[in-house]
């Protein structure tokens, strides 16, 4: 499916050509509590959609569980909804996605969010379109979507969870907080390395997140220090970053950060940012390791060649310039300077996503991962 996409200052004035093309009366708002409105979007919205029936929901936690989900499935349910909005962060955006997908679903929805049964066509589901107030995540750009159930965390993937419609209006964005913006951008930069190396990567999806790593390292120093300019451009990296995993999906650094997310309560980006040089490292060293890419080590070496070229650095500076950037706009590289909990090593190998992991382009056996637990503790 192509989505639609609108991009610039103001363009979520396109939800009204959006709303007439669909011929939408109904709207059901999924949105942040209290981003909704610091980011302005709330009072947008109301006059964009004045005159329609408008319903919102908001009581879900920061990272959505299924009992959040079912919640917010039994409100949709209630009414005659033409048109679904996220608007948001990635947790607004893919709860959206799945109230999307999985409201006309029959059978247990535990059991497709398992991956235990294939979801089966349910016939009519309604549009979306996707806002993001923050300048990480690209979730609008992606036909998965992840929420915690039994304090693991999945991803649902269908091409039915893509958006059909994305605003990208950096408005949104000005007011953003300098730690959020701090944590989402580190999730687009990220998610742009990550794809890089991924061993699903193409030629498209290696394009893509060429331009999220340009886009978000060149600019996330001055987004994180208000400017406008640098959001606008980071907003747009971002949605590259969402559109390179849509091909390759994250690989390591993703697949080791759940259990910081929901165990310590670090926010995701910060999460990933904390692992990504010790991964770094890792894969820059896959020479002298078993790798997972068919592709060879000629191939591995082109990429790493070409990653650091575009990060600016040598293959031994990497894992430092991400430090060092990371220092830059505030975000604490140990986990002891954040963790709200003791985290031990079992609970974080309990964590680890063995899907994304995969995905890497070096093998990391037990003794790697504890290791890099070691280094970020």
């Amino acid at each position: 499916m192509n989505q639609k996409e609108f991009f610039g200052e103001k363009c979520i004035q396109n939800l009204s050509e959006i709303m007439t093309y669909i011929n939408a009366n109904r709207i059901f708002i999924v949105c942040g509590k209290s981003s909704f409105k610091l980011s302005g979007a709330q009072e947008k919205l109301e006059k964009l959609t004045k005159g329609k029936v408008v319903d919102i929901y908001n009581d879900f936690s920061l990272n959505p569980e299924y009992n959040d989900l079912i919640k917010g499935i039994s409100l949709f349910k209630k009414n005659n909804y033409d048109l679904i909005i996220g608007i948001g962060g990635g947790s607004a955006i893919d709860m959206a996605k799945l109230i999307k997908f999985f409201a006309f679903q029959s059978g247990d929805l535990k059991e497709y969010i398992k991956g235990k049964k294939d979801v089966m066509s349910s016939g009519f589901i309604p549009p979306m379109v996707a806002i993001p107030t923050t300048v990480g995540t690209g979730s609008e750009a992606t036909h998965f979507a992840v929420l915690y159930l039994d304090d693991k965390k999945y991803s649902v993937a269908h091409k039915n969870i893509l958006p059909e419609f994305v605003i990208l209006d950096p408005e949104l964005t000005y007011s953003l907080p300098a730690y959020v913006t701090a944590c989402s951008g580190m999730d687009a930069l990220c998610q742009g390395i990550e794809s890089y190396w991924s061993i699903n990567s193409t030629a498209e999806s290696r394009e893509f997140s060429r331009k999220a790593i340009e886009l978000t390292f060149g600019n996330i120093v001055d987004a994180v220090y208000g400017s406008e300019s640098a959001k606008e451009k980071m907003l747009l990296g971002a949605n590259y970053s969402g559109k390179a995993i849509n091909i390759a999906k994250t690989t390591a650094a993703h697949a080791l950060s759940y259990a910081l997310t929901s165990y310590c309560d670090i926010p995701h980006g910060h999460a990933v940012a904390i692992l990504m040089s010790e991964i770094i490292k890792y894969n820059n060293n896959f020479k002298n390791k078993e790798i997972n890419d068919p592709r060879g080590i000629d191939y591995l070496q082109a990429i790493f060649n070409e990653l650091n070229n575009l990060l600016g650095v040598e293959s031994e500076n990497i894992e430092s310039r991400i430090i060092s950037l990371m220092k830059e706009i505030g975000l604490s590289i140990k986990l002891r300077d954040i963790c709200v909990r003791n985290i031990g090593q079992e609970i974080f190998l309990s964590g680890i996503n063995i899907d994304r992991l995969k995905n890497n382009p070096v093998k990391l056996n037990k003794a790697d991962i504890k290791e890099i637990f070691n280094s970020i503790n």
